[in-house]
């Protein structure tokens, strides 16, 4: 006896498999870019307290670093490279320092002027354009202290650019603006690799891709 097995549709089904993968692959990556990116805005930057010293978050003062998150799908079928989800930070000179620290020195003055808590608004934004500004905008209120440990603070007789109090100057009238500092360490503090291979992140990729690879076979026919 001899047996006959029709393959017809299962080579239809095979033919029409690999753009229906590319396409549902793609879709996949595309979506797990952007749980990515939500990730790191969330996990990174969401529930700051206040405290510039707070190891696990990052502040967020004018918001470039947390836009500069992004994600692309390149790639695929018709192109000369295979399908591949790349997830970056650009448009921000900070990421990379945040990411591994480093050390920040001045490059043309003698001394990084730090800003101290009254030269920020509530958000961390700095009120004012520069130290330098208001040296030239207040010459007579604006000036230059060394405390006992030798450190250097720019302090202001008042609140910058405000009337001067009448009485004699008195050290609790000052407003503590800046520290002179010759360098600055910044600590490997963003996580952005640490994101990406995180267990929620690794679990997101198999479940989505596997749901893929599933969504693809029914569209094939199979």
């Amino acid at each position: 006896m001899r047996g006959k097995l029709d393959i017809s549709g299962l080579k239809r089904v095979l033919a029409r498999y690999p753009k229906a993968l590319d396409a549902e692959m793609r879709k996949a990556l595309e979506q797990h870019g952007l749980y990515f990116r939500q990730k790191m805005i969330t996990d990174r930057f969401t529930g700051y307290t206040g405290n510039r010293n707070q190891g696990d978050k990052l502040q967020n003062r004018s918001g470039q670093l947390r836009r500069s998150f992004g994600s692309e799908v390149v790639g695929g079928i018709g192109q000369s490279t295979p399908l591949t989800l790349a997830v970056f930070s650009q448009g921000s000179i900070y990421s990379r320092l945040q990411e591994y620290g480093g050390v920040i020195k001045p490059k043309k003055a003698k001394y990084l002027t730090v800003p101290l808590d009254d030269a920020l608004t509530p958000s961390g934004v700095q009120r004012y354009p520069s130290a330098r500004d208001l040296f030239n905008r207040y010459p007579d209120q604006v000036r230059v202290i060394k405390v006992k440990s030798g450190r250097l603070f720019i302090v202001s007789d008042g609140k910058p650019g405000s009337k001067p109090p009448k009485r004699k100057k008195r050290q609790s009238d000052l407003v503590w603006l800046y520290q002179l500092k010759k360098s600055v360490k910044v600590p490997a503090r963003l996580g952005f690799r640490a994101t990406w291979y995180s267990s929620d992140l690794v679990a997101d990729r198999v479940q989505r891709l596997n749901d893929a690879v599933k969504r693809a076979s029914a569209r094939a026919g199979a």
